[in-house]
């Protein structure tokens, strides 16, 4: 009974994508400090915009706040 839904939650899924016009894009935030290119970026994400004083010192206060590596850098 699950993996009926499951298995139609999938056509779904896939009739959506093709209508919307496949894959959605990776969306570019200018300069950032970990591009979703990057090799140790695990999620294919930007990480903390820096395109102007504001975003760099969010950016720095955020990278503090981490006791450990975020769970999409390797």
């Amino acid at each position: 009974m699950f993996s009926d839904f499951v298995k139609k939650v999938a056509i779904l899924a896939n009739s959506f994508l093709k209508e919307a016009g496949g894959e959605p894009k990776v969306r570019s935030r200018g300069k950032v400090v970990f591009p979703a290119e990057h090799p140790s970026v695990l999620d294919n994400k930007d990480h903390y915009p820096i395109n102007n004083a504001n975003q760099a010192r969010n950016a720095l206060g955020r990278a503090s706040q981490h006791d450990k590596k975020p769970s999409w850098y390797s």
